[in-house]
């Protein structure tokens, strides 16, 4: 049985919240070590959530939620889905959705053993871009090792002064 995405209802969406301290978002975000920050960008105006109409919106959550299946069972391994605890953990957020529509994500890696990090790390920079181009091939990627923690959290909060949705956020564990 696979699971078809429903778009949240009208009363749902109006529940948005405005925080008061976008430091607070940044604060929670430092409490994990990510070691990837990537950016999948759509570059197609047929993605964008015009109004009412949320199919560009739909679509996008569609394209991250297969990107991801590829890319764990590249990572992980073909048994990725009864491997969670080996799975990329990832923090995604869309950016810009009615006019340039692009997801910027946290990535956190649990390898199996500690030797395996390096293979991990160097198989999702590889295939992370490929999957992305074959999904979307007007899309771009952009894949960076994180350095600076709080630099990157205050980044993908940037637009908490904003009012958000969490229909525009992804978390780990989702898919």
């Amino acid at each position: 049985m696979s699971s078809v995405y429903t778009p949240p209802s009208p009363a749902f969406r109006a529940r948005m919240v405005r925080p008061k301290d976008g430091e607070a978002i940044v604060d929670w975000l430092e409490r994990w070590t990510f070691d990837r920050f990537i950016t999948l960008a759509s570059n197609d105006p047929l993605l964008s959530a015009h109004g009412d109409d949320e199919r560009g919106l739909v679509r996008m959550r569609k394209l991250l939620r297969e990107w991801d299946a590829r890319v764990n069972r590249k990572v992980v391994g073909p048994k990725w889905q009864t491997r969670p605890e080996d799975r990329i953990w990832g923090f995604f957020f869309l950016e810009k959705p009615a006019s340039n529509p692009h997801w910027h994500g946290l990535v956190q890696f649990f390898p199996p053993w500690p030797d395996a990090r390096q293979d991990y790390e160097d198989r999702f920079d590889k295939w992370a871009p490929i999957y992305w181009k074959e999904l979307v091939p007007s899309g771009t990627v952009d894949v960076q090792n994180i350095t600076n923690q709080r630099g990157v959290a205050e980044y993908v909060a940037k637009s908490v002064g904003y009012a958000l949705s969490f229909q525009n956020f992804v978390v780990p564990d989702e898919f």
